[in-house]
């Protein structure tokens, strides 16, 4: 089917829940719930209540059809003071700035019974308890399709950023405390302020780094990505940027547990960690999204690199999975300079782009050069 015909057989899909079909039940009454296949929207119910995050069911008009206990917890309210009501009344909104958090909600919706293999769209947003005080969360959401393949409802996670906003100002502060010290008592005590910075750099290293693999986090290789593009233009060294992505992951957490998912995320950065070299920069970028960074390292030899790791992925036996089941990745590989890329932006899209291409068959490598950019487009992670 091509990419026209996706778009017709989408935009048929109607935006109010009367273009749904009387038998597709977009929520729970009171009492027992109900199966599976009566009740896509709240499908493993007890899987949804029991999320470390809160998660939130809304139907395609916006209206919350079902929610976890942590949503509970975060806001403060019962269950039947939210069900049934607009998500929206539970974003703040006495700003500008806020009043786009729900538009936001709204273009996500509409862009998921629009577009086909749509990716999960995330944002920041500020909730609401039942006291009207501002919780900050990152807002991710997802579509919710049934067995047909259409649209009947966006399942949105929201993980409390309250904390880390707390530790980042502390932090904000900690660096300023460090410069002021550094400022007056440099010439009196070198050794203290030696002390000084050493903690000071040490919380830098936490700012960039992932809290569960231990490696650095988006932040950080954005910004290392930054650099070795201007130092490429300069002086003409090419480098190459790895996508990297654990093959049928929620597979792994819905089988053998959260526990088991993070240990292969944990032990996978550790074969990552030891296969790259002193000036390679490795990241996790999402849930099972990683990318590697090769300095001086041009496609071909790059590809090289991603089987060498893919074969060593294959073979290892990860803790709390049973002898023989074995996760694999899929890498996307893309190398700088090469034409029409002229930005951090455009050599991610090719990486991602390959990528993409690889999950299609799972357990390979792809290179940019392979695959056309016309001729990709998304493939949703099933």
């Amino acid at each position: 089917m091509t990419k026209k015909d996706d778009n017709n057989q989408s935009q048929g899909v109607r935006l109010d829940s009367t273009s749904l079909p009387p038998t597709i039940d977009l929520g729970l009454a009171e009492g027992t719930p109900r199966s599976a296949k009566e009740s896509p929207l709240r499908d493993y119910a007890r899987v949804f209540d029991a999320l470390p995050d809160s998660a939130v069911v809304l139907n395609l008009d916006g209206n919350i059809e079902a929610i976890n206990r942590n949503f509970r917890l975060i806001t403060g309210c019962t269950e039947k003071q939210i069900v049934g009501r607009s998500f929206s009344e539970f974003i703040v909104s006495k700003t500008q700035a806020e009043n786009g958090q729900k538009k936001a909600v709204e273009r996500y919706i509409i862009q998921s019974i629009l577009e086909e293999n749509v990716s999960t769209y995330a944002f920041d947003l500020e909730l609401k308890d039942r006291d009207g005080k501002p919780i900050p969360v990152n807002f991710s959401g997802s579509p919710i399709l049934n067995e047909d393949g259409n649209i009947v409802g966006i399942v949105g996670i929201g993980r409390d950023l309250t904390e880390t906003r707390n530790m980042m100002e502390k932090l904000e502060r900690a660096e300023t405390l460090a410069q002021d010290y550094s400022s007056r008592l440099e010439d009196q005590m070198g050794e203290r302020m030696a002390e000084i910075k050493e903690r000071t750099r040490i919380l830098e290293e936490l700012s960039v780094t992932d809290e569960l693999t231990k490696l650095y986090n988006r932040r950080y290789v954005f910004k290392r990505l930054f650099e070795e593009l201007h130092r490429s233009n300069r002086y003409g060294n090419p480098f190459s940027l790895v996508a990297l992505d654990i093959d049928h992951f929620k597979v792994i957490n819905d089988t053998y547990g959260h526990q088991a998912g993070d240990m292969v995320l944990y032990e996978l950065s550790g074969i990552l960690r030891g296969s790259i070299r002193q000036t390679d920069v490795v990241a996790r970028t999402g849930g099972e999204e990683f990318m590697i960074m090769l300095p001086s390292i041009r496609e071909g030899h790059g590809y090289l690199f991603c089987e060498r790791l893919r074969e060593k992925v294959k073979a290892f036996q990860f803790t709390y999975l049973p002898e023989g089941v074995h996760p694999t990745i899929s890498m996307g590989i893309a190398d700088y300079p090469r034409d029409g890329v002229h930005s951090i932006d455009d050599l991610i899209r090719l990486s991602d782009n390959a990528l993409y291409k690889a999950k299609e068959t799972r357990n390979t490598t792809i290179c940019a050069s392979n695959v056309k950019d016309d001729a990709i487009e998304t493939v949703r992670d099933k």
